[in-house]
């Protein structure tokens, strides 16, 4: 149970739109969804990310509903801060549960086998590249994370007491 009121520790309330590209004979899908992340270091040791499809102004997006069909979306990332590497290189463990509807009336084998075989690979080697080359130095990300230190500058500090109050609980286990 997190004893903490939800609202002091959440942070985001961003939108997203994204089309997703599927094989013919299906039409392509949408998601757009709205993240929060919840600092539950201190309870769970871990930082929550919840991604929920929403209603959004159509007006504001690419597409409409009957231009791309939406796809429904129910995620919760679990990120756990792990200690650097010998090197300084930080690490985090990411654990992700994820419900979707396509909307199709029935999701047709050879798609479901495409997005495991073909897709999920290909998505997973993206982001360890967007997240290996686009956080560090003098990227736009960085720089983000820098002026807005409300969001980012928290989870840092949250991160970073969390990390120091683990170090020091190995140590006195020694």
């Amino acid at each position: 149970k997190i004893h903490a009121d939800k609202k002091d520790r959440t942070f985001g309330g961003l939108w997203g739109y994204v089309e997703i590209w599927f094989p013919w004979p299906l039409s392509n899908r949408a998601m757009v969804v709205k993240c929060e992340t919840l600092d539950c270091l201190e309870e769970r040791g871990a930082l929550l990310i919840e991604l929920l499809s929403g209603d959004y102004e159509e007006g504001k997006l690419p597409t409409t509903a009957e231009q791309c069909p939406r796809l429904w979306v129910k995620n919760l990332t679990k990120i756990v801060p792990l200690p650097p590497k010998p090197d300084g290189t930080p690490r985090s463990q990411f654990t992700l549960f994820c419900e979707t509807d396509f909307q199709t009336p029935l999701t047709p084998k050879f798609l479901i086998n495409f997005i495991l075989k073909v897709m999920a690979p290909v998505v997973y080697s993206q982001v360890k590249e967007l997240l290996e080359s686009s956080f560090g130095g003098n990227s736009q990300f960085r720089s983000r994370m820098e002026d807005t230190p409300e969001m980012y500058g928290a989870i840092k500090e949250s991160v970073e007491k969390y990390q120091s109050a683990e170090a020091k609980r190995q140590r006195e286990l020694l």
